[in-house]
């Protein structure tokens, strides 16, 4: 379920660096624990987070953050970064903005990480869990909306045409 990158992060967008300690079993079935760089981009609405991003990134990955940013923000967001990502993305200045919410960044990275453990005990392939938790938490405020949704995709949508066999 990765992104297709078609509906990038708009608006107020928060840039978080955080660390996911990932356990895995090595052959003789000892639990050995990784710490994993992990970039989170919050697209702020209201009081709250709207949708979310998440990628692996190795430690010190200029390229992975910049990557990131190009293909999961909009150009006209504002960008607000913190000090671990700025480290990383020294050519990158954020725009001046209401400044990075904390309280929300912290409620966004510790509901995805305690969904990451209470539903997957221990992870191998952690991008792959991770796409699952944004394209669950992306969604979850369109259950009322969701026909709407297809019904103006399918409207703006360029028509498919389809050779229909008689059988």
């Amino acid at each position: 379920m990765a992104s297709n990158n078609i509906h990038p992060l708009e608006g107020d967008v928060d840039i978080v660096l955080t660390t996911v300690n990932v356990m895995n079993h090595n052959q003789k079935g000892q639990k050995t624990t990784k710490q994993v760089k992990v970039l989170v981009g919050i697209e702020k609405k209201g009081r709250g987070a709207a949708r979310t991003y998440v990628k692996v990134i190795r430690a010190n990955s200029k390229k992975s953050v910049q990557a990131f940013i190009c293909q999961k923000v909009d150009d006209c967001a504002v960008i607000n970064m913190d000090d671990a990502v700025l480290q990383r993305c020294s050519d990158l200045q954020p725009l001046n903005s209401e400044g990075l919410d904390k309280a929300l960044d912290h409620r966004v990275i510790t509901t995805m990480i305690n969904w990451l453990y209470t539903r997957h005990g221990h992870v191998t392939y952690l991008q792959q869990y991770l796409d699952e938790y944004c394209y669950r938490y992306n969604r979850h405020r369109m259950k009322g909306e969701i026909m709407d949704d297809i019904i103006s995709r399918m409207v703006w949508h360029k028509p498919m045409m389809r050779k229909l066999s008689a059988n």
